[in-house]
């Protein structure tokens, strides 16, 4: 009994249970409240610290209190959530808000309590409202109606009539939900003076500010939230010099919609750390912010320009599609940097360019890599031979190289005349800080990784990209194969004939090949996640020449994908090739071989679920219903097999993400500014 009241006593101390909390994910929180009433006074705080009604259960409650019927009334969700916040919201510190209902609650308690007393305390506040949330085209058959005067206090009024004001038409959906949330929310925003996180994602005709007065704005920003570290908005407002002038403790920004007023800071700003836009910038511009912005350890863009702003194109310079065009270049702007290196940590596009990739990425090479030896992270769309070269050259501190991914499939047929063979595997042998290789739209021939230097990345820990060009056994030829060893098993090696020896020695060879690549990738021990091919498939995707390896079916007079075919010469895995060499990877989390002639079996998965205990993800198995693609009774076979296995492993496809929001994920953190 004494032991048991001591260590009642140890689980009652306050210092304890808050250590303890720090290090639990939310549904755990939610668990240790629920032991005693000790307890759910300790972790509550914890628990409801953090809200993003897009993770855990947050998606269903919202989804079962909201369904988007323009014709349901809100007044039986609005009145949990109210009752939820007024009880729990005065934990809350950072808030990420996506549903209608949700959004409508906060700004309805804020306006009413205010950002502080007896309301919310907020220091981060995201607002991200996606355009199907109102039903896309759905809510304008409700019909356009005339929007009624907003129901402000006195107070109220002052502040916002005349500035903050509706479109003279809106969805009768809009008008009746939407715009009355929309300045309940700038109400809340003006109450909150303590913000250190603010993020403000809207689609264009609500435009969460709908401000007609461009100086509101500015001075709602400089007089309500200079405590602002980390600022997102999607639309149109300031200019990047504003933002630095007017929120002084500005570190992170994105800044969407097109570029406005003044890019070219006169001043230094040290403090400043990351900026994203999803539209171009010129060489002037970058390197001019690169002089400017000393701390600046994260850029990201659409793309670099390489003409002015003051360019213009005539009919005899360029013309799309011709990769002979003559251009003018604006990056040799490097003396702007007096010399200095950049310190610039990661540098993304997210987009191609307008003119050819092949020459733009030279430019970035030659040009823009030698003043950025501090790199760590690229984000790029495709790989070159001039980037990867310049990368390992002038840029050996490389930790992370990314593809943008904005291909829909890395099938052939899908690649036009991107041929990204063996252009960044360079990286593997010269850059040994490398972590994270993820170029599935690259690919690494067989005998080019058996040519290579030893590769010096090991503490790699994600390796994706296409390894192809190995010699392999069709059907036919496995099962002559079989036969022959059979043969010489029996009768010996003279009674052979001539097509079996030479099915012995190509086996023998296809196996010499593959040995090489096993080992590297055996080498790589500290590897969560190995993928090596993905076969993106959906049914709208027009797929193209019927000679790509596919099959086919024809739906509404056009070709779709009916059976996702292995992508030939890609590496076999089975364990007769020498998958039993990668038992050193005991680190694995996620497997993925969609796409590849993998050969996989039984014997194969009961291997893999006793060699990777941490394996959880699984990527080639898996079957995702889509109109006109079959799934084979082998696969489906074979995802059974694995699930009664390791019935912890998940089998899932890829997903592609789109490189802009991918990196806004990264570089902007809820709660971290």
């Amino acid at each position: 009994m004494a032991t048991t009241a001591s260590s009642r006593r140890v689980l009652s101390l306050p210092e304890l249970t808050s250590l303890i909390a720090s290090h639990l994910r939310p549904p755990d929180l939610a668990t240790c409240s629920r032991v005693s009433r000790l307890w759910n006074d300790a972790f509550t705080p914890s628990l409801w610290h953090t809200i993003d009604d897009r993770l855990y259960n947050w998606p269903r409650i919202m989804k079962d209190l909201d369904g988007g019927d323009p014709d349901r009334p809100y007044e039986e969700a609005l009145v949990w959530a109210q009752q939820v916040l007024q009880k729990y919201g005065h934990h809350i510190r950072h808030l990420s808000v996506e549903s209608g209902v949700m959004a409508r609650t906060v700004a309805e308690i804020g306006r009413t309590c205010g950002g502080g007393g007896a309301g919310l305390h907020l220091n981060s506040i995201w607002f991200d409202m996606p355009w199907n949330r109102y039903g896309g085209g759905g809510a304008i058959k409700q019909g356009l109606v005339k929007v009624p005067e907003a129901i402000w206090t006195p107070e109220e009024k002052v502040v916002l009539h005349g500035i903050l004001q509706p479109g003279v038409e809106f969805s009768t959906y809009f008008n009746s939900h939407d715009w009355m949330m929309t300045w309940q929310w700038w109400l809340l925003l003006l109450k909150t003076p303590a913000l250190r996180s603010l993020k403000l994602f809207v689609f264009e005709s609500m435009n969460l500010a709908q401000v007609h007065s461009q100086e509101f704005f500015r001075k709602s920003l400089a007089v309500h939230h200079r405590t602002l570290t980390s600022l997102q908005i999607n639309h149109r407002q300031l200019s990047l010099v504003d933002y630095l002038e007017i929120l002084p403790n500005l570190q992170h920004l994105y800044c969407g919609g097109d570029l406005v007023g003044n890019w070219y800071p006169n001043e230094t700003y040290p403090r400043f750390r990351t900026l994203v836009t999803n539209k171009p910038l010129t060489g002037e511009i970058f390197y001019n912010l690169l002089k400017h912005l000393p701390g600046l350890e994260d850029i990201g863009v659409s793309h670099l320009r390489t003409l002015p702003d003051h360019v213009n194109f005539d009919g005899n310079d360029w013309t799309e599609g011709d990769n002979n065009w003559c251009y003018r270049t604006d990056f040799k702007v490097s003396p702007l940097l007096d010399g200095v290196p950049s310190r610039l940590r990661g540098i993304h596009f997210f987009d191609e360019c307008q003119m050819p990739y092949r020459t733009f990425m030279s430019e970035i090479a030659f040009d823009v890599l030698p003043s950025l030896p501090f790199l760590t992270e690229i984000t790029v769309d495709g790989a070159y031979p001039d980037l990867g070269f310049a990368l390992a050259k002038y840029c050996k501190l490389l930790e992370v190289f990314r593809n943008s991914e904005s291909c829909k499939s890395i099938l052939p047929a899908r690649r036009g005349d991107r041929a990204d063979v063996n252009e960044i595997g360079v990286l593997l042998e010269s850059c040994p800080r490398l972590r994270v290789f993820d170029a599935m739209e690259h690919r690494l021939e067989a005998d080019h990784i058996k040519s290579q230097q030893p590769w010096v990345c090991k503490d790699l820990e994600l390796f994706r990209c296409q390894l192809v060009e190995f010699e392999r056994q069709n059907d036919h030829e496995s099962s002559s194969y079989a036969k022959a060893v059979r043969t010489l098993a029996t009768t010996g090696f003279d009674s052979l004939t001539p097509q079996q020896r030479w099915k012995l020695e190509k086996h023998e060879r296809c196996r010499t090949q593959q040995r090489p690549v096993y080992d590297r990738l055996a080498a790589l021990t500290q590897l969560t996640t190995l993928d090596l091919g993905h076969e993106f498939v959906q049914a709208n995707i027009n797929v193209g020449p019927v000679d790509a390896p596919i099959q086919y079916s024809t739906h509404g007079g056009r070709k779709y994908i009916t059976s996702n075919r292995p992508i030939p010469n890609t590496m076999e895995l089975s364990l007769a090739s020498g998958l039993d060499c990668l038992g050193r990877l005991v680190k694995l989390e996620v497997f993925g071989f969609s796409g590849v002639d993998h050969r996989i079996q039984e014997a194969e998965l009961e291997w893999m679920a006793k060699a990777w205990p941490r394996l959880r993800i699984m990527r080639g198995l898996h079957h995702t219903p889509v109109l006109g693609v079959t799934e084979d009774e082998v696969t489906a076979g074979l995802r059974k097999t694995m699930q009664t296995l390791r019935p912890d492993v998940r089998h899932e496809k890829v997903e592609l993400k789109n490189a802009l929001d991918d990196s806004l994920c990264r570089l902007f953190q809820l709660g971290v500014a």
